[in-house]
């Protein structure tokens, strides 16, 4: 199934999908009593993380993205920032999810239909994610009509 560009692969069993494979990260998309239940379980084990977000676009489903400590994306970022030698990193999110990129980066921008609560940790406001906002936004920058 496709949905927002992305790969969804319906399983019946995560547990027959991940043997033998080194997974990192996956999600869940469900109902929320559903899916607590599940992060209620995960929350207690050690070097994993995840984030249980209701889907922005769908508000009948939910997220719970799961993923080792080490995979998050306040952790890539600092990586990239230090393998790199990136002296500013610029992110863009709209969703929950998006808070730890927000976190590591120098500068960040929401999506103008993103969540509110990322919008609030955002240093500006773009377009929504239907209309190229985050290409518009770095080609602008690049041109050097915009600060910072």
């Amino acid at each position: 199934m496709m949905k927002y560009y992305k790969t969804f692969e319906q399983t019946d069993s995560f547990l027959n999908k991940s043997t033998g494979n080194k997974i990192i990260y996956f999600t869940l998309i469900d109902e929320y009593n559903r899916l607590y239940e599940v992060s209620h379980y995960i929350s207690r084990l050690q070097g994993i993380d995840m984030s249980l977000y209701r889907d922005i676009y769908d508000n009948k489903l939910w997220y719970l993205e799961v993923y080792s400590q080490n995979a998050s994306k306040y952790n890539a970022t600092k990586y990239l920032r230090k393998h790199c030698n990136f002296d500013w990193i610029i992110g863009f999110g709209d969703n929950h999810n998006d808070i730890p990129l927000f976190e590591a980066c120098d500068e960040c921008y929401a999506v103008s239909n993103a969540v509110e609560q990322l919008k609030e940790k955002a240093t500006g406001i773009i377009d929504d994610n239907n209309s190229n906002s985050v290409a518009k936004f770095i080609a602008e920058k690049e041109k050097g009509a915009m600060p910072g």
